[in-house]
């Protein structure tokens, strides 16, 4: 008789799982990566503004770059720092075009800052929760700075690339 009624129990728990806990825990994965770069598609750009990035900025500690409009409704690259948009190739600014028109498809994406941390370059998104980094010394262990303390998750894509997420939990 106990047997049955643990059996019972056991059957009943398992499908408030099913039916309660595990669609949501399922939602919450896949929103948690719904504002990741489409960085397949666009990875020569990306590795463009990378390569320029690292050997314009060589040995950075800290450093953002913001991603604005100029007066002539062009994307550019905005250093607060020195007061000015960045005189980049021309290669390197159809690049950033083509990632913040469409390298970040979904609509509460939208590339806003890149920052520099040593060898590491960030592509981070208006919320800040996510970005995709190029990370070659080590894996991501944070989004926007590190004195970060959130909670965060890593996919690793190829040759030190990473899309980084905060954990919906």
């Amino acid at each position: 008789m106990k047997k049955g009624i643990i059996i019972v129990i056991v059957v009943i728990v398992f499908l408030l799982f099913l039916t309660r806990v595990f669609p949501l825990l399922l939602f919450s994965y896949t929103n948690t990566w719904k504002y990741t770069a489409e960085y397949e598609e666009y990875v020569e750009e990306f590795n463009a503004i990378k390569d320029y990035i690292l050997e314009s900025y060589q040995g950075e500690e800290d450093k953002y770059l913001s991603v604005s409009y100029t007066v002539d409704k062009n994307i550019r690259l905005y250093d607060a720092d020195e007061g000015k948009y960045l005189e980049s190739p021309e290669d390197v600014n159809e690049a950033l075009e083509a990632i913040f028109r469409e390298g970040f498809p979904n609509k509460d994406s939208s590339l806003d800052v890149i920052r520099i941390h040593n060898n590491r370059i960030s592509f981070c998104i208006t919320n800040g929760n996510y970005c995709l980094t190029y990370s070659p010394d080590e894996k991501p262990s944070w989004i926007n700075g590190p004195e970060e303390e959130r909670h965060i998750w890593t996919r690793n894509l190829e040759n030190y690339w990473y899309h980084v997420v905060e954990a919906p939990y």
